[in-house]
């Protein structure tokens, strides 16, 4: 498995995703959980000022779908590398 690892992670990897893989990999559960918590942080923010200045519901709806899912989210590597994608995605 680690061999078939090492030939998807060298040919499907662009530069900057093998370096986010390595500095999540890195990271220690207090790290995770401190920086999940940021990152839930700013993303609540943002996504509160979407559904405000939103006029749409189907937007709102999935917007409110989104802070459903961040809810339940528990603080694991995966999770940040998920929530950093929304963020990036909302940016």
């Amino acid at each position: 498995m680690a061999n078939n690892f090492n030939v998807l992670y060298e040919s499907s990897l662009n530069d900057e995703q093998k370096e986010t893989l390595k500095s999540i990999i890195s990271l220690s559960d207090e790290d995770v959980k401190n920086k999940v918590g940021e990152i839930k942080e700013s993303l609540y923010n943002k996504v509160n000022t979407l559904l405000s200045e939103s006029t749409d519901n189907s937007f709102k709806d999935k917007l409110t779908d989104v802070k459903k899912e961040m809810d339940s989210m528990n603080p694991t590597k995966y999770n940040y590398y998920r929530l950093k994608e929304l963020q990036n995605g909302l940016d």
